[in-house]
């Protein structure tokens, strides 16, 4: 055992096992490693009150631990190690160095390889690829420089064919714009996305709506019957009434490296309020802007369960009293910190249960992420399966189908999949659209280019 001042230890016997039941031991904190190191035994220990680092406190029995000092660069409770301290205040590491690993020339080649993805016809994308390393050498010149400044946009409304929003949309130019987005969530994402909330979703790969499915399916079925509500809740126009000020400071305490936040800022500050819908860079900072909220609702409100789609939430517990103060909380706590508002039509409700005495059903199944949740089967929601019908019967009466239609067809026909509603399927899909020259007509089409 070394410690940066020497100490002579005596130990007789001893028993290294990381703190588990140790009536008498020492503990002492490794700082780099957070390695802590546990020894029960009977022993002897000359040593002097305060020494290097580390303060000694001698307890009622005959017990020796030592602890860093305040300021100590230790990770001091669990939950400081899952990101937040237990009133739910963000203690992430703060980083350095990013502006510096952004603006590599292999890094920006990268870049615009992934903003390339899914675009490659358009012609400036084609260009971009084609003379990758001179685009590349001229943005880095610029970010280094300093001259670098985002567009002002207009806004386009557009409406959403799934839920019928209307949704207003800002359009960054590819070159350079979203090339920049990309090489600074490049950075972001790699040291946001181990640290964030393991089920926050949306926008995140592998955490989708089916993903958060199948984790809603598997909490039901942790339940084993028994009786438990749910809260369902909503922000208010999230992405436009995000707070700059409120961002920006949480973004200073993560991030040390002021030159890559001047760029980032930058793209913050372009937009007049909120984040803009259409931007590369929105999704990653709507989630990082809820950060402490999650770690406020899993160690103080402490649900049974609690998952969070982008600005959706859910919040699951067994007594309906303690979630309602929940929902209070929450509110409060949107309110205060955050400057967000819950929609008014939250609501709780208790989760689809059997009445074996009457033989009838009780409480009501979770609609969320397109799919209807019930206590022994998951199907998918109404106005989905009818817009699903109808593009069906529209193929039916026409007798063709075009590359568009077949694509819709192929990528509407996946809710199937993950549902327990196959026999819609064969009964009013089947008949009517064939799936087998649907993925011929794609495939053709694909290789036409």
């Amino acid at each position: 055992m070394s410690l940066r001042s020497s100490v002579a230890v005596a130990i007789v016997g001893g028993n290294c096992n990381n703190g588990a039941k140790c009536g008498r031991y020492v503990n002492v904190n490794n700082v780099a490693g957070n390695a802590r190191w546990n020894i029960g035994p009977a022993h002897l220990i000359p040593f002097t009150p305060s020494f290097g680092r580390y303060n000694v406190r001698i307890f009622p029995q005959p017990m020796l631990k030592m602890n860093p000092l305040r300021g100590a660069a230790s990770k001091r409770n669990t939950a400081h190690r899952r990101g937040g301290n237990k009133k739910g205040s963000n203690l992430l590491k703060s980083y350095n160095g990013l502006f510096d690993a952004m603006t590599e020339h292999a890094e920006i080649v990268a870049s615009i390889e992934e903003a390339a993805k899914r675009k490659k016809k358009r012609r400036v994308v084609q260009w971009a690829l084609a003379n990758a390393d001179m685009l590349a050498d001229e943005i880095g010149g610029l970010i280094r420089g300093g001259t670098w400044k985002p567009p002002v946009h207009q806004s386009h409304t557009l409406q959403e064919g799934s839920h019928k929003k209307k949704r207003d949309i800002v359009k960054p130019r590819w070159c350079n714009e979203q090339i920049v987005h990309h090489m600074l969530m490049r950075q972001f994402a790699k040291i946001y996305l181990p640290k964030m909330y393991h089920y926050a979703c949306g926008s995140i790969v592998d955490r989708g709506p089916h993903w958060a499915m199948r984790t809603m399916r598997r909490w039901r079925d942790g339940y084993k019957g028994r009786k438990f509500y749910v809260a369902e809740l909503d922000i208010r126009k999230f992405y436009q009434n995000v707070d700059h000020g409120i961002l920006k400071r949480k973004l200073a305490r993560f991030i040390r490296d002021k030159r890559y936040l001047q760029v980032l800022f930058s793209i913050i500050d372009a937009n007049a309020e909120g984040l803009p819908l259409g931007f590369y860079t929105s999704p990653f900072l709507g989630m990082f802007y809820l950060t402490e909220f999650d770690n406020y609702v899993v160690q103080v409100l402490r649900p049974d369960h609690y998952l969070r789609y982008m600005d959706n939430i859910y919040l699951f517990h067994t007594n309906k009293k303690a979630l309602h103060r929940m929902v209070d909380a929450v509110r409060a706590y949107m309110s205060d910190e955050l400057k967000l508002t819950i929609k008014d039509d939250w609501q709780i409700f208790r989760f689809e249960g059997e009445n074996r005495r009457a033989g009838k059903i009780t409480g009501r199944a979770i609609n969320a992420l397109g799919f209807v949740i019930h206590r022994n089967r998951v199907t998918i929601r109404k106005s989905i399966l009818k817009r699903i019908r109808a593009k069906a019967n529209r193929i039916h009466s026409l007798h063709r189908c075009t590359r568009h239609d077949a694509a819709a067809m192929l990528s509407q026909a996946g809710w199937f999949r993950h549902a327990d509603a196959y026999g819609y399927f064969q009964t009013w899909i089947k008949p009517n659209v064939s799936m087998r020259y649907c993925r011929h007509r794609v495939s053709a089409a694909a290789k036409k280019g």
